[in-house]
């Protein structure tokens, strides 16, 4: 049963790792490159790394980014990736939106438009592959 939830667990991951690096492939080729304004940040908690999960919480920030299209529509929009660092308000941050959807936008920097999708992709096929392995017990690493 494990290996089974291993494997689904897998399987989530590499579909969520293609279809952002098909977002960002598409983003890479027909977006449009530009710079945000920070205009607010919003704290989210992320989870301890203590086992027994006491201690202080550790806070990530994520940044709205106010930015003017091509067809200078004015856009106010949050950004996906949360940040250790909170972003000074006013301060200038490098995205690249969906012309055909200027909603659709990312902050354009090497994690999130190489790192992190690529990422998310080789961890689901490990933990898929893993997870099949088990489940003909060609590995047993699962007790």
């Amino acid at each position: 049963m494990k290996e089974l939830l291993l494997s689904l667990f897998g399987f989530a991951f590499v579909y969520v790792g293609i279809k952002v690096i098909r977002k960002v492939l598409n983003l890479k080729k027909n977006g449009i490159k530009t710079l945000g304004t920070v205009v607010s940040t919003r704290p989210v908690s992320a989870t301890n790394n203590d086992a027994d999960d006491v201690g202080p919480v550790r806070w990530m920030y994520r940044s709205t980014v106010k930015f003017t299209t091509k067809n200078n529509q004015i856009l106010e929009v949050e950004l996906g990736e949360a940040n250790s660092a909170e972003d000074t308000i006013g301060s200038k941050r490098k995205i690249i939106y969906n012309p055909q959807s200027p909603e659709e936008v990312e902050a354009n920097n090497v994690f999130s438009m190489v790192i992190g999708p690529w990422l998310a992709l080789v961890f689901g096929l490990i933990m898929f592959i893993w997870g099949i392995l088990e489940m003909f017990s060609i590995i047993n690493i699962i007790k």
